[in-house]
């Protein structure tokens, strides 16, 4: 209602243009005003992204261990699952983050883990910002994390954080931790 207003108003003013001038002067001023009004709304364009990217981050610390064949077996049921479009990678962790397979589309299954990682640490922030690096613009981001939680370097929390306020989505896989039989010292 606005922008008709204003079209009859400058339509209807006397100025010295004329003709083609005039017509030429008033698209302008109503374009003008029309944006204005679409800047003011804040009026987006947005297109949907058809691909998802996934980055599994594997912790293989000593604490999970027990749980690697549970991990491979999950990572290997989602690749089975995925659409042809999508990508998907996975990303070791220990003291450091290693990259065990980049982006592909393609469903090979992960039969082993390769990449040397250091099992006496769990460095989980280190493998969600490995995983961020790993994607591109164009495509939806997805991180699973899959661990028992037991982090003794870094700040998985501050680094799931920054994930999220780029726009990707984190989600944990939990696992549970197995504990051996434990020793106690009665006598000495």
């Amino acid at each position: 209602i606005p922008a008709a207003a204003a079209i009859i108003f400058y339509a209807r003013e006397k100025t010295a243009l004329t003709g083609a001038r005039k017509a030429i002067w008033l698209t302008i001023r109503s374009l003008v005003f029309l944006f204005v009004i679409i800047a003011l709304a804040g009026l987006q364009f947005l297109w949907p992204i058809q691909q998802t990217s996934t980055v599994f981050v594997a912790d293989r610390s000593h604490s999970m261990g027990p749980q690697e064949d549970a991990e491979k077996a999950a990572i290997n049921d989602a690749l089975a699952k995925k659409s042809a479009g999508d990508q998907a990678a996975v990303v070791t962790v220990g003291a450091g983050a290693e990259v065990e397979r980049p982006l592909t589309n393609q469903k090979r299954e992960v039969s082993d883990f390769q990449a040397p990682v250091n099992p006496d640490y769990t460095n989980l922030a280190g493998g969600l910002e490995l995983a961020g690096s790993l994607f591109d613009e164009h495509a939806r981001g997805r991180v699973v994390l899959m661990t028992d939680g037991n982090e003794n370097i870094g700040n998985v929390k501050q680094a799931a954080r920054y994930l999220h306020e780029e726009g990707y989505v984190v989600d944990v896989m939990p696992f549970d931790v197995k504990h051996g039989k434990d020793v106690a010292v009665t006598g000495l």
